[in-house]
């Protein structure tokens, strides 16, 4: 079924008045036409026509002054685009050759349902129009993939099997629709942002998620994909591509509910050893205090494993306890100065900066969106690794600055330290996971993993890259929160 991008223009002509009112009412209620005219009898319809260049007339055969007979062949002189149909209550085996003869498209008798009489005059409009490449129409016909072609009024110009199945309307059907009609109420702004910006030919293609609803009342989650045809008339046809991912979503939705009960059940477990293992300490540190003279040297030696083992495990539950805070909250997504948080940061590592001898630069930094308490954790760890991992003897050099993406900040720690191979890049970001021994660089191994969900959660990424004069540099994305002339203050 075939529509034009514009409604289909229609003049009604008909001596009755009530025939009149409830043809506008049927047309106009299918969203395909518009009526644009009213005639009372075929002078008048002839006069109107030369005036408003219809796409179609509907005219009736019995009228006064000038039938309707008489005035399909004027109505084509002066309206030679305009299709003419005649709309009549006489036997269309009689009538209708005779009309068809002298230039009308068709012949409808006016005993129909209005359904009927929408699906016989859009399919006498389309008849009328040019067919797509045979090539296109079986590939169009034969794709796996739900698509449709649109107008830029949102009206289904065209629409394939598959398309019918996911939405469980019929082709005609849904040529009588916009594509709004097809979307959940709740998600029909951003499919029609998404069409908006390709047929404003700002971007090329668009890809958003939305929810379908079908006749009998079931939602579908589906992934919509907008582009512009490469051979419409004047680029005004939109190809609209669907994909039901609606098993996928449930799986998702099923994967954050058993995350989040993860998470629930790490932060309770670690809190519970919190108790437990402050008593294994304190009686560790109260029996080198009281008996460790009298000990043993191997005793002696026992009672301190003990100690620094609980050292180690407190270490290790706080950085659980941290990792699950991530998850436990809400992500904030509020304005964040990252000048004011790398600030706070340092101030809090003074004491390991002066210690170290290290020299830090901080470039302006922007405001991003975020989480100021997580910001913070987030850069204190980078900073944090790129004072640890410079060898004894070198003076810690640490760079940090931020660079702006298309719609993102890209924010890097640099370091002159030990580096990291790259075989090893994506295995750092993971729980517990530690490239040196204890022995030589202390650590949980945790606060990498912490970074990573961090800037996960505000849907950036996170990575480390060699850096051009030895050492490495840490970087991430970080959504940004005003426009480029503003969000980053001025050097």
């Amino acid at each position: 079924m075939t529509l034009p991008a514009e409604p289909i223009r229609v003049l009604v002509a008909d001596d009755t008045a009530t025939v009149r009112l409830v043809l506008r009412r049927t047309l106009e209620s299918s969203k395909a036409f518009e009526v644009v005219g009213e005639a009372v009898d075929g002078a008048e319809a002839v006069a109107m026509a030369a005036n408003l260049q219809p796409d179609m007339v509907l005219l009736d055969l019995s009228m006064p002054i000038l039938g309707g007979m008489e005035a399909i062949p004027r109505i084509r002189r002066c309206a030679p685009s305009a299709q003419v149909v005649i709309l009549s209550g006489y036997d269309s085996d009689k009538a209708g050759p005779e009309a068809v003869a002298v230039g009308a498209a068709a012949f409808l008798e006016k005993q129909q349902r209005p359904d009927d009489l929408l699906a016989s005059l859009l399919q006498t409009w389309t008849s009328s129009q040019p067919a797509p490449p045979e090539c296109f129409r079986q590939a169009f016909q034969s794709a796996p993939l739900p698509m449709a072609m649109v107008g830029l009024d949102d009206r289904v110009r065209y629409a394939n099997p598959a398309l019918c199945r996911l939405t469980g309307y019929g082709p005609d059907e849904l040529c009588l629709l916009i594509l709004a009609d097809l979307v959940h109420p709740d998600d029909r702004a951003v499919v029609a942002g998404a069409r908006r910006s390709v047929a404003g030919r700002l971007v090329p293609a668009s890809t958003v998620d939305a929810r379908l609803v079908r006749p009998d009342g079931r939602t579908v989650s589906a992934s919509i994909s907008c582009s512009t045809t490469d051979d419409a008339v004047d680029g005004r046809w939109l190809v609209v591509q669907l994909v039901d991912v609606t098993e996928q979503r449930e799986r998702e939705r099923e994967l954050a509910r058993s995350n989040a009960e993860l998470s629930s059940f790490a932060f309770l477990a670690a809190h519970e050893l919190k108790s437990p293992l402050q008593t294994l300490s304190g009686f560790a540190g109260l029996l080198a205090q009281v008996y460790g003279p009298v000990l043993e040297p191997q005793a002696q030696e026992f009672v301190g494993w003990i100690a620094d083992g609980a050292t180690r495990m407190d270490a290790l539950i706080e950085g659980l306890l941290a990792y699950c805070s991530v998850e436990a909250h809400d992500a904030l997504h509020a304005p964040v100065s990252l000048d004011d948080v790398a600030t706070e940061a340092l101030r809090q590592l003074n004491s390991q900066v002066a210690e170290r001898n290290a020299v830090v630069c901080v470039d302006p930094l922007p405001r991003v969106t975020g989480d100021k308490v997580q910001m913070g954790e987030l850069l204190q760890n980078l900073l944090v690794n790129a004072l640890k991992f410079v060898p004894d003897g070198r003076q810690p050099e640490v760079h940090l600055s931020a660079e702006r993406g298309a719609d993102c900040w890209t924010v890097t720690v640099a370091d002159n330290g030990i580096g990291v191979d790259d075989a090893a890049g994506e295995r750092i970001f993971a729980m517990f996971e530690r490239l040196h021994p204890r022995e030589r660089f202390e650590g949980t191994g945790i606060g990498l993993s912490i970074c990573k969900r961090i800037v996960e959660r505000r849907g950036g990424t996170i990575w480390v890259e060699p850096n051009s004069g030895g050492g490495s540099r840490f970087r991430f994305t970080l959504p940004d929160v005003v426009s480029p002339a503003t969000s980053m203050p001025a050097a």
